[in-house]
């Protein structure tokens, strides 16, 4: 039965790490350690119990992560465990012997703190797909409209999606583009190093006008 991230226990712990101790074939749920697992400080790990399970890293021989696995099964000092292979979008490939295995953050780690909402599940069209979670998907959750940190409101890309609020000090370094028809509320102090577009034309603030002024520019002269 595939782990359920919405509604299994996901266990945590720092400093876990180990090495293949054998070779891990395309396939295999069965992994085999070079230690005991042990965290930070050498207290090893509990025999897991329920549904809980721990999110490990199999990186490659340059420490690339190859593939994540689950560790579904697990009994405190032994050096095998069960795995459910190519978790979180990664492939389930063959490892060779002596490969560093990790529990480390993931993207997923990082879904699942968002959804902090008191009812449970409560994003799960993004829970179920963790390195789907984009910076177009934080738009629109985090659109001024949807109550939902509008202060913290990200971009996709260069151009951010439907209304737009500041509600502190912002400043932007690149190209910052309101598409047209969208309205920019600004509540605080807006610092752009780049180019400002509202509404298909772009904003320049200078202290001499220009001689040849364009169509699709807006000019905002300035004094001192």
């Amino acid at each position: 039965m595939p782990v359920d991230v919405t509604t299994a226990t996901r266990l945590r712990y720092d400093g876990v790490e180990t090495y293949l101790a054998t070779q891990l074939n395309q396939g295999v749920t069965t992994i085999e350690f070079a230690t005991i697992l042990t965290a930070d400080g050498g207290a090893q790990i509990d025999t897991f119990v329920g549904d809980e399970y721990l999110a490990l890293s199999i990186l490659d021989a340059n420490y690339r992560l190859k593939e994540i696995v689950y560790l579904t099964a697990y009994t405190s000092s032994a050096l095998t465990g069960t795995i459910e292979r190519g978790a979180e979008g990664t492939s389930d490939v063959t490892h060779p012997v002596d490969n560093k295995v990790v529990h480390a953050a993931t993207a997923m780690d990082y879904v699942l703190v968002q959804d902090h909402d008191i009812d449970a599940g409560a994003h799960p069209e993004i829970l179920t797909a963790a390195n789907a979670y984009t910076d177009a998907a934080i738009a629109v959750h985090n659109q001024p409209d949807s109550g939902a940190h509008p202060e913290f409101a990200k971009k996709a890309g260069d151009i951010f999606t439907g209304d737009v609020t500041f509600q502190t000090d912002v400043q932007v370094d690149g190209v910052l583009t309101i598409p047209s028809g969208a309205s920019l509320t600004v509540e605080g102090e807006l610092r752009i190093n780049g180019k400002f577009i509202l509404n298909g034309r772009e904003v320049i603030a200078s202290n001499t006008p220009p001689t040849s002024p364009s169509a699709n520019t807006i000019y905002i002269q300035t004094f001192g």
